[in-house]
């Protein structure tokens, strides 16, 4: 009996989901930069970004790479933005550097977002990206949905820099025996992401595990 329940509570969620999606125009993100395929994982590119919603609008400079680890082969490219200036996203915080995560792998386009939102609803100590959903232009083609994303780093984890201990690592591919041929950064086996490896040495605590 509860199963049944559960499965028509979960219906009618779907149903009332797809029956008001239509009636909300999702923001659109238009880039204008190099060609797609020029794009690194390791050197910004100037461009230009042009944003679009219901309730905000703007156009600013800004400047863009590709991103990913294991995602970096994919079609589908995920890229991260820095602007040259903080601008709240709708109701996204305000900030200058943003993910637009290409989320190739899952078609349901639901896993990011769902864990993110529910982890930081599951203890206010909790920090992870707040996130929401826009159609992408890269110079005029459109590219899909995508996933525009807050860049976790020092200043939105509050890490005291002047902490010598203080890092950040990006889902260390310790247990993937072809990491490094499919890897975005050669260079950057572990994905420390703070404190920056080209101007601080990276924690050789890391190459003892």
């Amino acid at each position: 009996m509860k199963t049944s329940l559960l499965r028509l509570g979960f219906g009618l969620c779907l149903l009332l989901g797809l029956s008001t999606c239509g009636k909300r125009e999702l923001p659109s993100v238009w880039i204008e930069g190099p060609e797609r395929s020029s794009l690194t994982g390791r050197d910004r590119v100037d461009c230009e970004l042009r944003y679009q919603s219901t309730s905000d609008r703007f156009r600013v400079p800004a400047h863009l790479k590709r991103r990913g680890g294991m995602s970096f082969g994919y079609d589908k490219h995920s890229y991260t933005l820095h602007l040259d200036r903080k601008i709240p996203l709708d109701f996204l915080p305000l900030d200058r550097d943003w993910v637009l995560n290409a989320s190739y792998i899952d078609k349901t386009f639901v896993r990011h977002k769902v864990a993110y939102d529910l982890f930081r609803r599951l203890d206010e100590r909790n920090r992870a990206a707040r996130s929401r959903y826009v159609r992408l232009f890269y110079n005029d083609r459109y590219q899909g949905l995508y996933l525009l994303m807050e860049k976790l780093d020092a200043s939105t984890l509050a890490i005291d820099r002047a902490d010598r201990g203080a890092l950040i690592i990006k889902d260390p591919p310790l247990f993937m025996a072809d990491s490094l041929v499919r890897h975005a950064d050669s260079s950057n086996f572990f994905e420390q992401k703070f404190p920056d490896l080209l101007q601080r040495d990276h924690n050789p605590d890391l190459h003892r595990l």
